[in-house]
């Protein structure tokens, strides 16, 4: 049934577009609506939404979307650097806040697993206001980098500086003590696990790993 809907919807939009060049929104809509049919059905409509994002950009080349799909286009075609290019050429002509350019390369280099050059990009967005703290989302991607990296002592300071805006938190804890483990901080590695596990027993099973490294 799902394939059927895709195989009616599809031409109508792409007919759509043709008679009607000027709706921007529907480039948006149907590159989405190829990608779902890779994702989703195994279609091999990737070059389509590229083609159709690329066309976009001829009439609005500034608007965030477009340029979003087409970086993700792009990735799930093995097209890195071209997607690399792409981003770094828009955000030499947008301006929205000081960290933009620094997180969304950030999120780029993280998205093709190229994490030092991530954690650069994150460590440049942190300096310049960006807030790790305020989104699940980039604070994952940025423990997740430093723990790739081997950075434990971001991981700590990170943690610790989302402590004080969230309050006591297991799962932060339990980053913190592993961080102090790799840091080889025995005594504070195991207070913070002691801490995790006040609040969530499950974490109990690590028990042996924190007091006999």
């Amino acid at each position: 049934v799902i394939e059927e809907i895709y195989d009616f919807i599809v031409p109508e939009l792409e007919k759509f577009i043709e008679n009607k060049p000027y709706e921007p929104q529907m480039y948006y809509v149907l590159a989405r609506i190829y990608q779902a049919g890779f994702e989703n059905l195994g279609r091999d409509d990737l070059g389509k939404a590229e083609t159709i994002l690329k066309k976009a950009l001829n009439y609005s080349n500034l608007r965030k979307e477009y340029f979003q799909e087409l970086k993700q286009v792009l990735l799930f075609q093995g097209k890195f650097e071209e997607g690399e290019k792409l981003l770094q050429d828009y955000l030499k002509r947008v301006d929205f806040y000081d960290y933009f350019p620094y997180l969304t390369m950030g999120h780029f280099y993280f998205e093709t697993e190229r994490y030092d050059l991530a954690m650069e990009q994150y460590e440049k967005a942190k300096e310049t206001g960006y807030d790790f703290c305020q989104a699940v989302g980039g604070y994952s991607r940025y423990m997740f980098s430093a723990e790739k990296t081997g950075a434990y002592q971001r991981i700590v300071d990170m943690a610790k500086k989302c402590l004080e805006k969230w309050g006591p938190d297991a799962d932060t804890y339990f980053n913190i003590a592993v961080g102090y483990f790799y840091l080889s901080d025995r005594e504070a590695a195991k207070e913070f696990f002691l801490k995790a596990v006040e609040l969530k027993p499950e974490y109990e099973e690590y028990r042996l790993f924190f007091e006999n490294f």
